[in-house]
């Protein structure tokens, strides 16, 4: 029974030496994700075509869902001038994120013209200035607007703004030749240590298919 029993061992000290990697948690135990693409939709669907604004680049999402290359997630809150938003983002515009920035979704109040519809086009729709909260640009038709919140509505409107700040991204960890040394000494030391195990549990492989004489 050595043979068994030293590669469990071995088997033991490669999960204990490469643990598989655990999800993202913030400490509030939610799920977040940074927005890394300045054209990471926000959909009612898990469809492209049911755009309806892209996020602001840097801030944040609470992911709830993923499936199929789609996230369902949450933008903002029920707080202030802003209420909360779900929606579906593709997840290759979204990084997974375990702390959250300073400001988790953007505020920023804009002023905004708004125009009535009138049945009658011949008539000058009435327009009014007005302050709305700003959650997005998008591109309609080839032109860019802006989706905000006004009055608990959301909608469209035609002016645009990208004077808004970002958040500071996390800098990269920096690679060092120490550091590549030791990756790649702990690499070979895996290699080693899974070849010794494959080794073990293939003679023992054999060893059980060997005919006893009699």
């Amino acid at each position: 029974m050595k043979v068994p029993l030293t590669a469990l061992a071995l088997l033991i000290a490669i999960a204990a030496r490469f643990p598989l990697a655990a999800p993202a948690l913030a400490e509030n135990g939610r799920t977040y994700a940074r927005v890394t693409s300045y054209e990471a939709a926000l959909c009612s669907e898990a469809d492209d075509s049911s755009a309806l604004f892209f996020l602001p680049y840097t801030y944040c999402v609470e992911v709830l869902t993923e499936d199929d290359g789609w996230c369902f997630v949450r933008y903002a809150r029920n707080e202030g001038a802003y209420k909360e938003i779900m929606g579906y983002c593709r997840a290759d515009g979204l990084t997974p994120t375990e702390s959250l920035p300073e400001n988790e979704y953007l505020i920023y109040p804009v002023t905004v013209t708004l125009r009535a519809n009138l049945p009658d086009s011949t008539l000058e729709a009435l327009a009014v200035s007005v302050t709305a909260s700003y959650y997005g640009s998008f591109r309609k038709n080839g032109v860019y607007c802006s989706y905000v919140l006004y009055d608990g509505k959301f909608c469209y409107a035609e002016e645009t703004f990208n004077d808004w700040p970002y958040n500071e991204l996390p800098a990269e960890p920096a690679f060092s030749a120490q550091d590549g040394d030791d990756g790649n000494a702990k690499l070979v030391t895996a290699l080693i240590v899974t070849a010794v195990a494959a080794a073990a549990v293939a003679a023992l492989v054999l060893s059980g298919k060997r005919k006893v004489k009699p």
